[in-house]
């Protein structure tokens, strides 16, 4: 199961949805002068692509407005309904790095029914988002990275900011107790308590 999307390419998170399709996230680098873009796949159980996402199978987005030229998708987590949620690596922006949520709808359309009405949160002005875990109730988790924090971040399922959590719904962390961005959030039997985790093998996004 290969996909040539026409520049340098890179596949970062994969889900399993209820029915056996796959829905597979990453990013098209820049090419030939055009910044890059983050890429939705989805495939059918039997690996051929899902004609009825995106177009051919395929969703770009070059989030234009809130990245530079580096922009993939890092983490994928799937709703009951059908949507997408991920978790999107966005760098190399003159007014710095944008840590960013976007949810898709079971189609790969952007879901403007979250976050501005563009399909986008970004509850942190700096910083990346590398991954991401539902909550029950629709709340969104999702961790991360500034330059000097480890971060996390709950956000109710319309992409605003859980202020129940941590007051204002942010958490960050001195990275001199946490050496190194989280690569995973784990749900926690507590809606209140999500659990970030780090690996000494991660690398800075």
């Amino acid at each position: 199961m290969f996909s040539d999307l026409g520049a340098s390419q890179e596949a970062n998170a994969v889900l399993v949805q209820p029915d056996g399709k796959l829905v597979v996230g990453g990013g098209r680098g820049a090419n030939f002068g055009q910044p890059g873009q983050t890429v939705l796949a989805r495939f059918n159980a039997d690996g051929s692509r899902d004609m009825t996402f995106g177009t051919q199978g395929l969703e770009f987005t070059d989030f234009s407005a809130f990245c530079g030229f580096i922009r993939t998708i890092r983490a994928l987590a799937l709703q009951p309904d059908g949507k997408i949620v991920a978790a999107v690596l966005c760098q190399d922006n003159p007014t710095g790095d944008r840590f960013l949520v976007a949810r898709f709808n079971a189609n790969g359309s952007l879901d403007t029914s979250f976050g501005a009405g563009d399909g986008v949160a970004t509850p942190l002005e700096g910083g990346v988002s590398v991954a991401l875990a539902l909550q029950a109730g629709g709340k969104i988790v999702a961790a991360g990275s500034t330059e000097s924090t480890f971060a996390v971040v709950r956000l109710n399922p319309g992409g605003t900011l859980d202020t129940t959590f941590s007051g204002d719904g942010r958490v960050p962390t001195s990275r001199r107790s946490v050496p190194f961005p989280p690569t995973s959030v784990e749900p926690t039997p507590s809606p209140s308590t999500p659990t970030a985790r780090s690996s000494w093998r991660a690398a800075r996004p």
